[in-house]
């Protein structure tokens, strides 16, 4: 059985798609690394990461923070950049909530 889509539907479908409910900004993603780093210190002292897990979970919220900041420093923070690192960020806290020894790997 086939679903056909109108043109109405196609057209509200790719609107809803392209827009965010919620824009994020610098401020977000510091909230987000500052939730990460917490977690982080918490999984190493709860012992669900090894430490060298736990090195390379903070080498990549070290690099996405650097990251942050040369495109601050230079102005060209934009939208864009800031959603790549906000998926770089959905990434490592994936790695993070996963227990140990599942894979962890740097993101650069």
């Amino acid at each position: 059985m086939r679903r056909v889509v109108s043109r109405v539907g196609l057209i509200a479908l790719c609107f809803f798609a392209c827009v965010p409910a919620h824009a994020f900004d610098a401020g977000d993603l510091a909230a987000c690394v500052q939730e990460q780093q917490h977690a982080l210190h918490q999984n190493l002292l709860d012992g669900k990461l090894s430490l060298a897990e736990a090195d390379i979970i903070a080498y990549n919220l070290n690099r996405i923070v650097a990251r942050q900041s040369l495109l601050q420093a230079n102005g060209t923070l934009s939208d864009r950049e800031l959603q790549r690192l906000k998926t770089l960020l959905d990434h490592n806290s994936a790695m993070l909530a996963k227990q140990r020894f599942s894979g962890v790997k740097k993101l650069f």
